[in-house]
């Protein structure tokens, strides 16, 4: 996501101007044309998606009221033997920083861990070089961590003492958007929750949250239906959700809308400012606000929101002023930009209360 981060949320802020406007109220998917209702300018979106990109699209929007609204199109596999429905799981790819740091709060709130706490005080010895890191600082990529290349694979780390890298800068001293910063969060979910990184996850959000299409690969293998990406979308053997747009969305509106964590610990994630200060690291990759594994895309759009987006073009978007949470999900990458452009004129419409 890093490298793509202007232009795939560039993109992405356009859609979600073309679907903020729709409201939640009913529980039947759409596809194909429909008429009358809100549903078309998001039916309008997913048809052009797939028709120029012979790809798969599934959009869902959660409002405070109401069940999630689907809108789904084109095919899970590029070869276009299989459609997308309701049930087809995609890759969010770094979108799964969002899940993770909501996991790593639940056991702040729990009592389990400190945001503040230091790689040391959780591994002790096995914290290597990296003992004066922070939790705090691995979820807004300021732990001076660096992104890996192609020879190192952070999946074989089973401690912070196996990472055998050269630090960009002191703890808390720089930005620099790295997943592996989210790969040593997940080492110490797994340490002080007792469990593996996907059970945790399952226990703790997943299953009470009843995200039931919602896996945590290559620990879980998804269930089908599942949609193809291309390869080169999926770079290295990382810990990735797989979801779909329906979950994504339940996910999003259960996490902004209090529900998953207590109103601290909701308030940390989206404290902007408190990195705001820190300067880049040489390459920073870092081109909006961050929290706690959270964007601020206030001042892009017209309706700011908050959330990520994944290098397999995905979005988790919220816009606070609606209570309403947009997830997409899909095959291609990138999405076209003219797609999206083209999109506006519908888009422009729509409220932001």
């Amino acid at each position: 996501m890093p490298d793509r981060v202007d232009r795939a949320i560039g993109v992405a802020c356009l859609t979600v101007l073309a679907i903020v406007a729709v409201s939640c109220g009913s529980d039947a998917s759409t596809s194909g044309d429909t008429s009358g209702d809100d549903a078309t300018t998001v039916q309008a979106v997913a048809d052009r998606f797939a028709d120029e990109t012979r790809g798969g699209i599934a959009i869902a929007v959660a409002g405070e009221a109401g069940p999630v609204e689907r809108t789904i199109a084109g095919v899970a596999t590029r070869a276009g033997h299989e459609p997308v429905d309701d049930e087809t799981a995609f890759r969010v790819a770094s979108v799964t920083k969002t899940f993770l740091a909501a996991l790593t709060l639940t056991l702040v709130d729990d009592g389990l861990l400190e945001l503040d706490a230091s790689l040391g005080s959780v591994f002790g010895g096995d914290a290597g070089r990296w003992s004066a890191v922070t939790l705090r600082q691995l979820l807004t990529h300021t732990s001076g961590l660096p992104r890996t290349g192609p020879r190192v694979d952070p999946s074989t780390w089973r401690s912070p003492a196996d990472i055998d890298l050269e630090p960009l800068c002191d703890p808390g001293a720089c930005r620099n958007y790295a997943d592996e910063n989210f790969v040593v969060a997940g080492l110490v979910i797994a340490h002080v929750a007792g469990q593996p990184l996907e059970r945790a996850l399952r226990a703790r959000i997943l299953e009470p949250f009843d995200l039931d299409r919602t896996f945590l690969a290559p620990a879980e293998t998804p269930t089908p239906p599942i949609a193809r990406h291309p390869t080169r979308a999926v770079v290295k053997a990382l810990p990735g959700v797989v979801t779909t747009a329906a979950d994504l969305a339940r996910f999003g509106q259960a996490l902004f809308g209090g529900q998953v964590l207590r109103e601290s610990s909701l308030d940390a994630m989206l404290d902007f400012d408190a990195t705001a200060d820190i300067p880049c690291a040489e390459e920073c990759h870092l081109s909006f606000p961050y929290g706690l594994g959270v964007f601020d895309f206030s001042g892009v759009v017209r309706c700011p929101f908050v959330g990520h987006d994944g290098s397999t073009s995905a979005l988790l978007a919220y816009v606070p002023s609606r209570r309403q949470t947009i997830a997409v999900v899909s095959n291609v990458e990138p999405w076209p930009d003219d797609l999206v452009t083209s999109v506006l004129a519908a888009a422009t419409d729509g409220q932001c209360a």
